[in-house]
């Protein structure tokens, strides 16, 4: 397996929603390069993560991000390619992905699972591709949500210097593994650089989604203390919950949560409780998740 890090100057993205549902949390862009998309015999070949913030190797201050990638020697070495990416996982306390959620996530660890490789603490999963289709308008603008597509109507296209898709990168895999051709080697690491690059820029989309029902919809991350499958009592709270228009101008409203029950579920936290205000918007009256 060979890890590789690369650098570039990139402004750490901020907004008054995204920082008040996970501001301090430390986060990357994550995607994987598979060689298909069964489980049972298809292999993770390629993992990359791009994270945003100052450069510990630099006394510059300015953000820069750091996109680190786990690429297979060999189909035989997919085993350490998920190690690695599992050990990456865990010290992070939420993925952002692109249809993460039905696929790099469940693909990962299925594999791992099927390598008899132990999963370690599950980081939360903001999947951008349900929260741009499901609460944003931008679908009646473009052709297809693909993230491509994505990335030209927010105007990135330019900052892509990948050419290729997913598929062509499986088969120059493939005659990588044979030839050990290095142009080869850097468009398949180039295609999966470029995913995690632009998926972090495209946060700026989140500008034009319903944020508080995106995350009604996904759950709500949770810090490290429980396990996945435990329960426990999380007892009354209170949590800051606005309308679209109030959290535009900075104005929250407290909610108090009285939670009976919680249960960890695939990284998110499960409650069974009531609101005293009916009329509290975005979140659902049973089964709510915080």
């Amino acid at each position: 397996m060979e890890k590789i890090i690369r650098k570039t100057q990139l402004d750490e993205y901020s907004s008054r929603i995204f920082d008040m549902y996970f501001g301090g949390m430390k986060f990357a862009a994550f995607d994987i390069e598979t060689t298909g998309l069964m489980k049972a015999h298809d292999h993770v070949i390629l993992s990359g993560f791009c994270e945003v913030g100052p450069d510990p190797d630099s006394e510059d201050e300015a953000s820069v991000a750091t996109v680190t990638q786990y690429l297979a020697d060999s189909i035989e070495d997919e085993a350490r390619v998920i190690e690695a990416t599992l050990e990456k996982l865990a010290g992070l306390d939420m993925v952002l992905t692109y249809n993460g959620h039905r696929f790099d996530m469940p693909f990962t660890y299925d594999r791992a699972r099927a390598l008899s490789i132990p999963i370690r603490r599950k980081p939360f999963d903001f999947d951008l591709y349900p929260a741009v289709r499901k609460h944003s308008g931008i679908r009646d603008f473009t052709p297809n949500l693909k993230q491509t597509t994505l990335e030209n109507f927010m105007g990135l296209w330019h900052l892509r210097k990948d050419t290729i898709d997913g598929g062509k990168s499986v088969m120059m895999y493939y005659d990588w593994l044979v030839s050990r051709d290095d142009d080869l080697r850097e468009k398949i690491l180039l295609h999966n650089h470029d995913d995690v690059l632009q998926l972090y820029r495209l946060l700026a989309a989140l500008g034009r989604v319903d944020m508080h029902g995106a995350m009604r919809s996904l759950g709500f991350p949770v810090m490290p203390g429980i396990k996945d499958g435990e329960a426990g009592s999380c007892g009354a709270g209170e949590a800051n919950s606005n309308t679209p228009e109030e959290a535009a101008n900075g104005a929250p409203r407290p909610m108090i949560i009285t939670v009976k029950k919680s249960v960890l579920k695939d990284g998110v936290l499960i409650n069974d409780g009531q609101l005293p205000d009916e009329k509290q918007p975005y979140v659902p009256k049973v089964d709510y998740r915080i």
